[in-house]
């Protein structure tokens, strides 16, 4: 499960319980309300209607004593009203059914009402004359408390789902940095050492985030340092010391590749005839420094698709694409005239020989130097 559902879960059930506290808090203040509303009410109505009934008591089968009590019950909100002699003797009894209708039942048992019965004494000039009994009815209270219970439920679901639409959106925006940090680890893992451009404003993520981009930053530039040192490690080990060109190990590589794809092209193979007699005459530094410039020349020979190598010795190889025998021709007198003019400066006329090959696909490279 992500994090953000859990935290969803966990702040949902937070308010659902908090919620469900002050709901029953809610409706209980509202029962107790009602409780004390219907006590005051049904001492008044006992009181003032006590007094109205006063004057009538002097005659106790008057029958206005009836039709002044029923003018007052008829309103629904009494369970029971009884006039009483002064001998507790009961002249006019009302009362009505205690079904509660439209309100359901677990309602009345975990938010009961009771019922009041309020007490006045009527009297007749010094005299008392008799004792009114007004019982409240909790059917009206009980349908009030289901109205504002109903009221309260439908708006406090709207704050709820307002709530966690909400919770959802911060989340969201808290937790999608998480998301961009998770991406950057994967792109670290993958060798692209990526950094966060927009850091989260939460401060412990922005300072993941941060953590991330400098590790990021540091790790990147050790593998491409490292890259370098073993891209020069790998170029030195492909060329000659001595001459910086490729060496015969590379030669075969390429050689073998050219013939792989069905390149077609000539190797020209040159060899110093006696390098012995220039280190006789002028010792082995000038066969090095000999060695060198050809070298040297050899890589700026004005033509494309060339590449120069030294085997070993004195044996040097040249590699071309070209198939042209014209440009081919034109790739040797360079050479030849590079080795007269070479010749001259080392007091040596008969300085190289070379010899031209041409390969495709069905050659051998077994074959070729021999040919």
């Amino acid at each position: 499960m992500s994090l953000s559902k859990q935290l969803l879960i966990l702040l949902t059930l937070i308010f659902l319980i908090v919620f469900s506290v002050n709901f029953v808090m809610s409706m209980d203040n509202i029962r107790s309300y009602l409780q004390g509303e219907s006590e005051v009410h049904v001492q008044d109505t006992a009181t003032s209607l006590g007094l109205s009934l006063s004057p009538h008591m002097a005659d106790e089968t008057d029958p206005i004593l009836r039709t002044m009590m029923n003018a007052i019950f008829d309103t629904g909100y009494y369970k029971e009203m009884r006039l009483l002699d002064v001998d507790g003797n009961e002249l006019v009894r009302l009362t009505n059914p205690d079904e509660v209708r439209g309100v359901p039942s677990w309602l009345i048992r975990f938010f009961p009402i009771e019922t009041v019965t309020a007490v006045s004494e009527i009297s007749t000039g010094w005299n008392i004359a008799g004792t009114l009994q007004v019982t409240s009815n909790p059917g009206y209270g009980y349908l009030k408390l289901y109205e504002q219970f109903k009221s309260t439920l439908k708006f406090s679901l709207l704050i709820l789902l307002g709530a966690i639409l909400l919770l959802l959106v911060v989340l969201r925006m808290t937790l999608r940095p998480l998301k961009a940090i998770t991406e950057q680890a994967n792109d670290i893992s993958a060798g692209k050492f990526t950094v966060i451009e927009n850091l989260p404003w939460t401060r412990e993520v922005r300072s993941v985030a941060k953590s991330m981009n400098s590790m990021s930053t540091k790790i990147g530039k050790t593998i491409h340092h490292l890259n370098l040192r073993l891209d020069k490690l790998n170029d030195n080990l492909n060329r000659d010391p001595l001459t910086n060109l490729l060496n015969q190990q590379t030669f075969n590589v390429d050689i073998k590749q050219a013939l792989s794809i069905g390149e077609f092209g000539h190797v020209i193979y040159i060899k110093f005839d006696d390098l012995s007699a220039v280190v006789k005459n002028q010792g082995k530094n000038a066969v090095d420094a000999l060695l060198k410039d050809f070298a040297s020349q050899l890589q700026q020979l004005p033509f494309a698709n060339v590449r120069s190598y030294r085997w070993y010795g004195s044996e040097f190889a040249v590699l071309t694409t070209d198939s042209n025998m014209q440009d081919i021709t034109r790739i040797a007198e360079q050479i030849q005239a590079l080795a007269s003019e070479l010749g001259q400066q080392y007091e040596h006329s008969d300085l190289l020989h070379m010899g031209i090959v041409s390969y495709e696909r069905s050659s051998e490279v077994e074959r070729l130097m021999p040919a």
